[in-house]
């Protein structure tokens, strides 16, 4: 799953990760696929400031 390398792409390719993987997070699009992709980024969690500015709400989703 692309997720698990989420930093490393944003910083080679912001708008495509944007348009392409970020949407996958979303729990309003589908849960089913938002569970399983925050459980592939859970397993290699790498963040930096621009990347957390671009998928925090649907991070602070996953509580609620």
């Amino acid at each position: 799953m692309l997720v698990t390398r989420l930093a490393y792409l944003y910083a080679v390719d912001r708008e495509w990760v944007t348009q392409r993987l970020l949407p996958f997070l979303n729990w309003n699009w589908s849960e089913e696929e938002a569970s399983a992709q925050w459980h592939a980024y859970a397993t290699h969690p790498r963040i930096n400031a621009e990347l957390w500015s671009a998928f925090a709400a649907f991070f602070f989703d996953t509580f609620t």
